[in-house]
């Protein structure tokens, strides 16, 4: 079991299960929080658990992409 709670941003647009869409190139895991950078686009192609999910913030957001076949798992 994850002992604690991490806060994993995007670094680019790319897929949920790719480590360089996010800094550090850590895939966020059940629990985690996830933030979408302004102008990014995550997208997810399986499966992807997370705790929230955050768009960033002013007029820009960023996008979430949920392609067929795939399940986003939200909560904890």
């Amino acid at each position: 079991m994850k002992a604690s709670v991490a806060t994993i941003t995007t670094a680019q647009t790319g897929y949920s299960d790719v480590p360089s869409t996010f800094q550090g190139g850590v895939i966020p895991q059940a629990g985690d929080i996830v933030t979408i950078r302004p102008g990014d686009t995550l997208k997810v192609r399986n499966h992807f658990y997370c705790k929230t999910i955050s768009y960033g913030e002013g007029s820009v957001k960023g996008v979430l992409l949920i392609t067929n076949l795939s399940y986003l798992h939200t909560g904890q």
